[in-house]
């Protein structure tokens, strides 16, 4: 598939140590970026690089979304979506109550496009074929003092069986 945008974040050395690949999907009342693939180096969450590429990806769809709503969607272990949810809020997590219909609509779209048949309904996970690695301890340290990581974590308690969240 085509990607739209491609973001790669690189240390001054020139080593890569972060990407996002998004492509856009859109209808007549929003625009979706959608996060196919995303990597960031362990300890990077807070760095200003990732602000200033969001900022930069942001100011496009901004000039492109024409008067509609605007989202950003993907699906993820926790790392991720904290880092979506800090980045592009508000954040919708599948499995909890949504009421807005183009919300339910975006997350229907995200879901089809991301995982097609390797949804699994019953459980409301992505089933990857990968097993994410575990985060370092003082990820956990910080991820237990946020909400977004405790939704997160009743949502999908078996994430570290390769299991995502849209």
């Amino acid at each position: 598939r085509k990607a739209d945008y491609v973001t790669l974040l690189q240390e001054d050395n020139g080593a890569v140590c972060g990407t996002g690949v998004f492509t856009l999907v859109e209808s007549q009342a929003w625009l979706l970026a959608l996060l196919e693939y995303t990597f960031v180096a362990p300890g990077l969450e807070g760095n200003p690089m990732l602000v200033r590429a969001g900022l930069r990806l942001m100011i496009d769809l901004f000039r492109a979304r024409r008067g509609r709503r605007l989202f950003t969607a993907g699906a993820g272990y926790p790392v991720s979506v904290l880092l979506l949810g800090r980045y592009w809020p508000p954040l919708y997590m599948d499995g909890e109550p949504i009421d807005d219909p183009l919300i339910a609509e975006v997350l229907d779209v995200t879901r089809a496009r991301l995982a097609g048949a390797a949804y699994d309904q019953e459980r409301g996970c992505v089933v990857m074929p990968t097993i994410p690695p575990d985060p370092p301890v003082w990820w956990y340290a910080r991820a237990r003092r946020d909400p977004t990581f405790a939704r997160y974590a009743a949502l999908n308690p078996r994430w570290r069986e390769g299991l995502e969240l849209v």
